[in-house]
């Protein structure tokens, strides 16, 4: 997954892409990232106890107008609990939920995604048309983009 990444980015000079423990984000100095996509790997910290960690990481190394990107944040409890428990999560780091989904796909302070909007145009596509929108001031279904609380 990583190596497609790389391959379809190979063109943008500002990307990158780690594979990380997912323990922390000690490798970033703090507020010099614009974009984190987490795909399929917060179930697996929420249940050995270190989402609120990695959040917390997140919101370090996070610029102001940067975004944390969650596909799939929990395989426990129902679509409500899981928003519930992130929504918890962000406030203590000072983020904020502004726009919500069903499905799983999350995405931290400041947009969410559907599974469904994904699946039809492609995660690439979706994200890239995603951060374009969001630059401008809107989200992609032209809302208007809400920052940290």
């Amino acid at each position: 997954m990583l190596q497609a990444a790389r391959e379809r980015c190979a063109g943008y000079a500002n990307t990158l892409f780690v594979r990380a423990s997912g323990r922390d984000l000690s490798a970033f100095q703090d507020s010099s990232i614009d974009l984190i996509c987490a795909v399929d790997v917060f179930p697996y910290l929420v249940m050995s106890g270190l989402a609120q960690a990695h959040v917390g990481e997140a919101a370090r190394v996070l610029r102001p107008d940067g975004h944390l990107l969650i596909l799939n944040f929990a395989y426990h409890g129902d679509a409500a609990s899981n928003l519930n428990e992130l929504r918890n999560l962000a406030r203590g780091m000072g983020l904020s939920i502004c726009y919500s989904a069903s499905l799983g796909v999350l995405a931290l302070g400041w947009h969410l995604l559907s599974a469904a909007e994904i699946r039809r145009t492609g995660t690439f596509e979706m994200i890239r048309s995603w951060l374009v929108a969001n630059r401008r001031g809107k989200n992609h279904d032209g809302s208007r983009v809400h920052t940290r609380a």
